[in-house]
């Protein structure tokens, strides 16, 4: 951060874990944040709420905001399994997508969300799979 400080995530994002804001010789938790990441030029950071813990209105959401714990400018809901999977096809969704890295955009309006089950590009009111591609999915699922 510009100021010296930093911030991490205590624990695997499999796991329960924390993030915390350290300044100085100060560790501070970081509430309603269990996820987060920053875009390449380091203006906008990107956070994310996957537990069900806490205030349900950021419960599986992912937002951006403009420097760190700043002003919101985007907000997006958690992607689903189902994000292109070719027509005709049904995916269990008995959890949540996981999530290990988060990367905002330099536009401050995107979002590469990377897991598990698939990269995806998450931008207003849309999320688009990058990988596995609809062809590999189709070769898993027969």
């Amino acid at each position: 951060m510009p100021d010296g400080s930093f911030v991490l995530r205590i624990g695997a994002t499999y796991d329960d874990g924390a993030v915390v804001h350290v300044k100085d010789y100060a560790v501070k938790s970081v509430d309603g944040v269990d996820l987060f990441g920053q875009c390449p030029n380091k203006r906008y950071f990107v956070m994310a709420k996957f537990s069900p813990e806490g205030d349900p209105n950021i419960s599986g959401k992912i937002w951006i905001t403009e420097g760190w714990q700043a002003l919101r400018v985007a907000e997006f809901e958690w992607p689903s399994a189902q994000a292109g999977v070719p027509d005709g096809w049904a995916v269990e969704e008995e959890e949540p997508v996981s999530c290990d890295h988060l990367i905002a955009f330099p536009c401050g309006q995107k979002v590469l969300f990377i897991g598990v089950e698939g990269i995806f590009v998450l931008s207003s009111g849309e999320t688009d799979r990058l990988t596995p591609l609809p062809e590999s999915l189709t070769e898993r699922i027969e």
